[in-house]
């Protein structure tokens, strides 16, 4: 590289002494010509077209950095826009579902929905077992889940079979925390006494 930076320095230097010569008196004097034509000029000359070679490199990688930045802001941007569409989209597919079938899928829809309940119904109960046989205490209902986890993952129950029941509970979750709030509104005195 260093050679290759001499000879494009040289030649560089050379062309840049023609061009000065050719702008200058005609009179100009031998010493002037010597020093503008001299190895501490030309290296000069080199290391200056070299560090401005530096300069721009580090330009184009901050620009380079700085757009790769941007595009990934961009793509996680989309990405979330996305995740909301599809969970909106989710939402509202129950609704969907049965205000456009008609009777026979109406009649799927509801044994789909009826054989989720039952194979989460029958996770829950084979994690309630298998805290019973252990020897220390653990919830049940939490082993349940996690067996639940596990058949979807392995795959052995396709997501599809218990989406509509899963949606059908996430539906009514809400009605389950006015419960739980009017108890709160209750001891609301207690709590504010105890902090």
């Amino acid at each position: 590289m260093k050679e290759t930076c001499k000879k494009a320095c040289n030649k560089e230097a050379k062309t840049a002494v023609r061009r000065k010569m050719r702008q200058e008196i005609p009179e100009l004097s031998e010493k002037k010509r010597a020093e503008c034509g001299s190895p501490a000029y030309n290296a000069a000359l080199c290391d200056m077209h070299q560090k401005k070679r530096e300069k721009e490199e580090r330009e184009e990688k901050e620009e380079r950095e700085e757009r790769e930045e941007r595009e990934e802001r961009e793509e996680s941007c989309r990405q979330k826009q996305i995740r909301a569409k599809e969970t909106a989209r989710e939402k509202n597919t129950m609704t969907a579902k049965t205000a456009s079938a008609g009777p026979g899928q109406r009649a799927r829809l509801a044994l789909n929905i009826f054989t989720g309940f039952i194979i989460i119904l029958a996770c829950l109960y084979a994690g309630r077992l298998a805290a019973a046989c252990l020897p220390f205490v653990f919830p049940g209902n939490i082993i349940g889940l996690f067996i639940l986890f596990l058949l979807l993952q392995l795959r052995i129950i396709p997501v599809a079979r218990i989406m509509d029941a899963g949606a059908l509970m996430m539906f009514g979750m809400p009605l389950f925390y006015i419960p739980a709030a009017t108890g709160i509104m209750d001891y609301l005195n207690e709590l504010w006494s105890s902090l």
